[in-house]
């Protein structure tokens, strides 16, 4: 990660450097906050007050984009709302994820000047298809903590009483904290929706967008910058990253939670190893099961939903910074999570704003 603040405070300082001594703009330039996938207006709420001090431009109310519509008609809904606000050319884009490709889009129908994109996959993401991946993840979870469910009718006077009551102690925790787990990752998000077509690694709207005869010519803009967002603890990021409020701290801790009771579910198999009959035994199997799922979580995660890579949680560090042009500049930083990073960064964004 040294390389990548080292990268961030060069490209920032020599943005500082530029806008020195620069004089304010005659009148006010307005800047279009563009939300991402399945997001809305309110997650632009804690950067535009951050923002409020630059008294240079404006930030009217963000545009509420269909989650359920492709980024070609998201990008025709973005274009009503900048004619219904009477914006000309002078609008400054700032797309967070989907939304940067939403911006690009209606840059080649009408033109900005700027266009600023945070945690965008311009080159997919594999999150786009990696939601059937996690959904078998919990049913095979589920299956296994079904096993467990018979040590209940055990009798404190079996000997495999002790054992079975840490097993249902344990088990039914560890299924909770794997319900947190899903419910901050995929399941949410539905099959087969056009915006997931749309950012799928290889898709004819990104091969289209990134084509050689696409850019720079057809997207009128002016300077573009791609914020690119990295993980500062590691690139295996873990769904709890997604959960808002998220720091490093809180993910460390279900992080490790995680792994405690998978070590924990696997001492409740080796207890209950020395009873026989066809149940004990698939219980403990159910429990190995449920153990080494829990402790793989983090790295199936890693795999199935960013492909291995440096990433922010949900999209990797090169598609981020892959605008396909040699006037989009990146600008790395490290970044709590994906969810996190339309409120993070004012200042940065602020500099590039005053950038012509």
């Amino acid at each position: 990660m040294r390389t990548s603040r080292a990268l961030f405070i060069i490209v920032a300082s020599m943005i500082s450097a530029s806008t020195q001594d620069r004089p304010a703009f005659a009148q006010t330039r307005p800047v279009g906050l563009v939300h991402g996938f399945s997001s809305g207006p309110a997650t632009w709420d804690d950067l535009r007050s951050a923002l409020s001090g630059y008294s240079q431009f404006s930030f009217p109310s963000p545009p509420l984009l269909a989650a359920s519509s492709g980024v070609s008609l998201q990008a025709g809904q973005l274009l009503s709302w900048k004619g219904a606000f009477g914006l000309g050319s002078s609008l400054i884009l700032v797309g967070h994820s989907q939304g940067g490709l939403v911006s690009r889009a209606a840059s080649r129908t009408d033109s900005v000047s700027g266009l600023i994109t945070i945690g965008t996959p311009h080159q997919g993401a594999f999150i786009a298809t990696a939601k059937p991946y996690v959904d078998a993840w919990w049913v095979d979870f589920a299956v296994a903590s079904g096993s467990v469910g018979f040590l209940s009718n055990i009798q404190p006077y079996d000997p495999s009483y002790a054992a079975a009551q840490r097993a249902l102690t344990h088990a039914p925790i560890a299924l909770q904290n794997a319900s947190i787990v899903i419910a901050a990752g995929l399941s949410a998000i539905p099959t087969g929706n056009p915006s997931l077509t749309d950012m799928t690694p290889g898709s004819a709207l990104l091969a289209g967008s990134n084509g050689l005869n696409t850019l720079p010519t057809l997207e009128k803009t002016g300077r573009r910058y791609a914020i690119v967002g990295q993980l500062n603890a590691g690139y295996e990021g873990g769904p709890v990253r997604l959960l808002p409020g998220a720091t490093d701290a809180f993910s460390d801790f279900i992080g490790t939670d995680l792994v405690l009771w998978s070590f924990q579910l696997e001492q409740d198999a080796l207890d209950l190893y020395d009873v026989s009959g066809f149940w004990h035994v698939q219980a403990v199997f159910g429990l190995h099961d449920m153990s080494a799922m829990l402790y793989n979580f983090a790295p199936f995660w890693t795999y199935t939903v960013v492909g291995g890579y440096p990433n922010d949680a949900v999209v990797p560090s090169y598609s981020q910074a892959g605008l396909p042009s040699s006037s989009a500049i990146p600008v790395v930083v490290t970044s709590i999570s994906h969810l996190e990073e339309t409120k993070q960064w004012a200042s940065i964004l602020g500099r590039l704003f005053l950038v012509p």
